[in-house]
């Protein structure tokens, strides 16, 4: 069965903590602005860039910024950028690779990801005004500029191509950024109100599991050995209630062993190591996992600066939990679904991780509440503001177009790998919010992140955190000491000494 695509027309249901929706009456082109923007970017000359003064600090000259990107895919543009001077993006748009060029030519040697070279897409080229690393160029004063503002999103748009941001005051926005010098042809605005995460609370009247045996029938029955995609429940410290959420994928971690990955948000504090228990069921059975790594929040200081628009960042919404003595597992399998209510027909194989996810690209999420979605990314490796934590943001983040629903939090995104019934996937992500402007969307953070931030090993092939059914790195080629598909109940060696530190390349 193919994954359940929700109408276009996004008639989302009604949600239980869902945002304050800002009626605001707009222009036509504010509201509608993928319908205003002229496809053709008729290019005006590029300003002349002079020295200008703004906070924090005290002058920048445009030429000798160095261009800051926080992750892929903006790090493999930036170096296309640096090797095609025209280069600005490219993109998937009505089945076709779309190329983005100053010159209006299609560089040759452009290094795709496998997913695009795979498909041999017809190609075509846009015509625009900014190259990509003068877009990155032009980030870094636009991000300390938006550091005192509320937003939501800030993107280098390579369909637009133009820095795009999501902000609540698009009028103080732009009165900031033109005393900042910063030239109105670089940047567009758009008018949003508040993210919302997609947790939901689990009660006492979820019910109780249905079977425990690995042949179970929907992933809100005790599955064992344990996969992923299934639904899941956190305590929360001085309450009966639990969280609800979705388990992303399983793991074999070189210091923690068998485990699974989901959201820091599903967990007591996000950046701290809590503890918590986890369930699979979610009631009437054992805890079957701890947690035991959520990476630290990032303080904007020890990040280049236009890195961190917020005062503290992290790259992932990702906690590592590991199973508890006698809970099997099995690597690289997670639930397929036939329909949204979340019935089990058959398990997707990882094999391998999506390194470079882009825009137009096919994926679909499963998530316990929504079941199976098919859906496409909309913005590729955006900083995002994580209202969940005052001051924090996400960065390098990626927006989708259906959303997911209260309980989705955590749950596997991937892409299907050659013929749907064959069964094999490529793992993109994890799902973890959803946010308003004209429609609801969803944000997921993508595997390069979450492994660099799920306390990864600098030495181990995989960095030491197997994922594929084969006990292989999928896309990054060699092998790890997993122990391959399969029921995982040992513990893996720890690697004394170094842990790969988070880079803003994720390298």
């Amino acid at each position: 069965m193919t994954p359940t695509t929700r109408s276009t027309g996004k008639q989302h249901r009604s949600l239980p903590s869902s945002p304050v929706r800002l009626t605001v009456l707009l222009s036509a082109c504010a509201v509608l602005l993928s319908a205003c923007t002229d496809d053709s970017m008729p290019g005006a000359t590029a300003p002349t860039i002079a020295t200008t003064g703004y906070a924090p600090l005290d002058t920048f000259d445009i030429s000798t910024v160095e261009p800051v990107a926080i992750g892929e895919p903006d790090i493999t543009f930036l170096r296309m950028s640096k090797a095609y001077p025209d280069f600005g993006g490219y993109y998937i748009k009505n089945g076709r690779l779309t190329v983005a060029s100053r010159s209006g030519v299609i560089p040759s040697g452009l290094n795709l990801p496998t997913t695009l070279k795979n498909q041999s897409l017809p190609r075509d080229v846009f015509s625009v005004e900014w190259s990509f690393d003068e877009l990155a160029r032009w980030r870094v004063p636009f991000v300390e500029t938006l550091r005192g503002f509320r937003w939501q999103m800030i993107d280098i748009d390579e369909v637009r191509n133009r820095l795009v941001a999501m902000v609540s005051d698009t009028a103080g926005v732009r009165k900031a950024l033109t005393a900042a010098g910063i030239p109105s042809n670089v940047y567009i605005l758009e008018l949003s109100s508040i993210t919302t995460v997609t947790r939901g609370t689990a009660s006492t009247n979820v019910r109780s599991p249905a079977s425990s045996t690995m042949n179970c029938t929907t992933i809100h029955d005790a599955c064992r050995p344990v996969i992923g995609a299934l639904h899941a429940c956190f305590d929360i410290p001085g309450s009966t209630s639990r969280e609800a959420g979705t388990i992303g994928f399983i793991i074999d971690h070189w210091r923690h062993g068998a485990g699974f990955i989901t959201n820091s948000h599903l967990t007591p504090t996000i950046g701290v190591n809590d503890g918590v228990s986890a369930y699979q069921g979610c009631w009437n059975t054992p805890a079957v996992a701890t947690e035991v790594y959520d990476h630290p929040l990032i303080h904007h200081t020890s990040l280049p600066s236009g890195v961190c628009p917020d005062t503290y960042c992290r790259y992932s919404d990702a906690a590592v939990f590991a199973f508890n003595d006698g809970i099997g597992s099995t690597l690289g399998e997670f639930a397929k679904l036939s329909s949204s209510g979340g019935t089990i027909t058959a398990r997707w194989r990882v094999d391998q991780e999506e390194d470079y996810p882009y825009v137009g690209q096919s994926v679909s999420y499963i998530g316990q509440v929504s079941g199976q979605v098919s859906t496409t990314i909309e913005t590729a490796c955006a900083d995002y503001n994580w209202y969940e934590v005052n001051n924090a943001s996400l960065l390098c983040q990626y927006k989708v177009e259906e959303a997911p629903e209260n309980g989705d939090s955590g749950g596997p995104v991937y892409a299907v790998l050659g013929p749907e019934d064959a069964n094999t996937a490529i793992l993109v992500g994890i799902m973890h919010s959803r946010s308003w402007w004209i429609d609801w969307d969803g944000w997921f953070s993508s595997m390069t992140f979450i492994k660099n931030e799920a306390d990864p090993s600098s030495s181990l092939a995989c960095d030491g955190i197997e994922t594929a059914y084969d006990g292989g790195c999928g896309s990054s080629g060699g092998s790890g000491g997993g122990t391959g598909g399969g029921n995982l109940n040992s513990r893996v060696p720890g690697e004394p000494g170094v842990v790969k530190p988070v880079g803003r390349d994720g390298e």
